[in-house]
């Protein structure tokens, strides 16, 4: 984390800069992976490694980039398409059930990261102030917190007002006798 403080704007920007799109890929490319090994386990007549390339590609055009859609059920229509066969259903129909709780399983860490959100509310008699910390927060590092609340002294605010209108008004009583003792010395 030290390195980044050293850091400014642009540089970080700079070095940072397709961590979307790269972070995008891995995940796409994870929930591929794990869709493909599941349905290669049941799969007797094909050997999927060998297209394995040009199958992530359709798949991609598939669910059209959008990773959440690459499920094993979205994976053995590709494969049909693919292969041009109804095998690929045909091994979802009969195994589906496993290889999507499979799955789950697999990414129900995401879930939990990715969708949930810690509230902190800090209630105080002028309101509530409210902390959102997203699950991703916390997955590789500790998070802290810290709050703190005074309560404002209205007497302060008071006291204060009055010593500068005490102290506004006694610097122009004093240039208003300054003035008239040198007018009257004239």
């Amino acid at each position: 984390m030290s390195h980044f403080t050293q850091m400014n704007g642009l540089e970080m920007n700079d070095y940072l800069d397709g961590l979307c799109e790269k972070f995008g890929e891995w995940h796409r490319r994870n929930r591929f992976t794990v869709s493909f090994d599941g349905i290669k386990k049941w799969t007797e007549h094909y050997d999927l490694d060998t297209d394995k390339e040009k199958i992530y590609t359709q798949t991609i055009a598939f669910v059209q980039h959008e990773a959440n859609n690459i499920v094993p059920e979205a994976l053995s229509k590709v494969l049909d398409s693919f292969y041009r066969t109804t095998y690929f259903s045909k091994l979802y129909n009969t195994y589906g059930e496993t290889l999507d709780h499979d799955f789950e399983t697999t990414f129900a860490i995401e879930e939990v990261v990715l969708s949930n959100m810690i509230s902190y509310e800090l209630v105080t008699p002028s309101g509530a102030l409210i902390w959102k910390v997203d699950g991703i927060r916390l997955l590789f590092d500790d998070y802290i917190l810290t709050a703190g609340y005074r309560v404002m002294n209205k007497w302060g605010f008071v006291v204060t007002g009055l010593l500068i209108i005490v102290a506004l008004g006694s610097g122009g009583l004093w240039c208003r006798c300054r003035f008239k003792k040198q007018s009257s010395v004239r």
